[in-house]
């Protein structure tokens, strides 16, 4: 699982964006997806307050272990995950 956030300062808030990728079947040879999902964090001084996690993608990336990088990279492209981490840029 990977994470990323972005903080407010000022107000104390963050937007975390969270990948998780699983796998399913037998090690290296079988299938992996990957989900993104948001999360926004609200911090005062005495409390911390979480809304989320939500999906941040309508369909998962999924892929093999022995897919071809090209091939998986092409479809990458044209997935939510990755239009929503090129949005963020």
């Amino acid at each position: 699982m990977a994470e990323a956030s972005i903080a407010n300062d000022v107000d104390g808030s963050a937007i975390v964006l969270v990948v998780s990728v699983n796998s399913f079947g037998r090690t290296f040879k079988g299938v992996l997806a990957a989900m993104a999902f948001i999360e926004i964090v609200s911090s005062t001084e005495d409390k911390e307050q979480r809304s989320g996690p939500v999906l941040a993608t309508e369909d998962a990336l999924t892929f093999g272990y022995l897919d071809p990088v090209d091939h998986v990279i092409s479809r990458a492209k044209d997935s939510d995950l990755v239009r929503l981490a090129s949005a963020r840029q």
